[in-house]
């Protein structure tokens, strides 16, 4: 039931009419916009319906023809997140990113708050590559975490304030800071690159998100074991049970693998290249292609398995719809007509007061429903 009221509320907004001075069709593609935003909030349906649905009407009403309906699926950008999940997915399914984190624990890990710096080491190095802060979060390091915290006799309901409680809080928080370290840090960074550009003609490709975002993060992950520690003390007093656990762990992986090796130089190829950008001129989706040619042909990992990547061909479907409304709004002339109002009404606004008005509304919506 639930799943019908963005349907209601946009066909409310839908006969009420957009104001004055916006054109007819943007307003109407503005409601199938924010109808599918609501849908995906509600999560009644699947992102990829919620955005094929949203295409299929704006298309049957006339609001945009089909080839403009699809230019999405052509985007760089879609593509970019796209061979991403594909590439991630080798990462995983080599056993590479369970590897990495295991070894970053072995490494750091004597102390618990060495585990906490392990995590934030793992999520440094997993970040750039695994485009989906869950799978990157919840599909390697989350069982990890949880295991070893069980070692340590620490679970939800046995004993969370041992180690468990700690572990886990700095593994959800580094997880977040890696996501916004790197344009391949999570699904969503590349759209915010596309926005920047088509409404500002600012270009971030991959080397320049991250020179802006390596300084923050690098000092946010440095702090974050400590502060969480202040924050969520740990009662454990030594943790000697799990190395003995991780090293049995890494020695059952068994020698490195010709496929997590082929992986981990490619992973650093693809590195090198999106970080010398300006002496080659190879886009990221260019360096990202690339990558995904090079594990296909030393047969790293098959075509077949790729394609069971389902999570690559549901970023494509609902990432592609989303970028042909969000370009369909700016062709429009919505985008123009929003900025216009809104720079109209903060006019006389400090920037600061600005700054502190939008952290109230992000920690307040978080305080209310929570991460996402």
């Amino acid at each position: 039931m639930k799943g019908l009221f963005p349907i209601f509320a946009g066909l409310l907004l839908w006969f009420i009419g957009g104001p004055d001075g916006l054109d007819t069709q943007a307003y109407q593609l503005f409601i199938v916009f924010l109808t599918v935003i609501a849908s995906l909030m509600v999560r009644a349906i699947p992102m990829a319906v919620s955005v094929l649905t949203g295409l299929t009407f704006v298309v049957t009403v006339g609001i945009l023809p089909l080839k403009s309906a699809l230019m999405g699926y052509s985007d760089t950008t879609t593509w970019l997140v796209v061979v991403a999940f594909m590439i991630a997915g080798a990462v995983i399914e080599t056993g590479l990113g369970r590897r990495i984190a295991l070894l970053c624990i072995l490494i750091l890990g004597r102390s618990i708050t060495g585990l906490g710096y392990a995590i934030c080491l793992a999520e440094f190095i997993l970040g750039p590559v695994v485009p989906s802060n869950t799978a990157r979060g919840g599909g390697i390091l989350a069982p990890i975490v949880d295991s070893i915290s069980r070692t340590l006799g620490s679970s939800p309901k046995h004993k969370p304030e041992k180690a468990g409680q700690y572990l886990h809080l700095v593994g959800a928080h580094a997880n977040l800071i890696t996501a916004a370290m790197f344009l391949t840090g999570m699904a969503a960074n590349p759209l915010i690159s596309k926005a920047a550009f088509d409404i500002f003609e600012i270009e971030f490709d991959w080397f320049t998100w991250a020179k802006g975002g390596i300084v923050p993060g690098l000092i946010g992950l440095t702090g974050l074991p400590l502060l969480i520690n202040y924050i969520s003390t740990p009662t454990i007093d030594s943790i000697q049970p799990i190395r003995e656990k991780i090293q049995e762990d890494i020695q059952s992986l068994g020698p490195w693998t010709r496929q997590e090796i082929i992986t981990a130089c490619t992973l650093g190829v693809m590195l090198i290249l999106w970080s010398t950008k300006p002496f080659h001129g190879w886009g990221t989706t260019t360096v990202a292609f690339l990558g995904l040619v090079i594990i296909l042909l030393t047969r790293t990992l098959t075509w077949d398995q790729l394609v069971k990547n389902h999570k690559a061909w549901d970023a494509l479907i609902w990432l592609g719809g989303l970028l042909t409304l969000a370009t369909g709004l700016k062709d429009l002339g919505f985008i123009g007509w929003f900025g216009n109002l809104i720079g109209n009404g903060l006019t006389g606004i400090s920037p600061i007061m600005l700054l502190i008005a939008l952290a109230l509304i992000y920690f307040g919506d978080y305080a209310e429903n929570g991460p996402k």
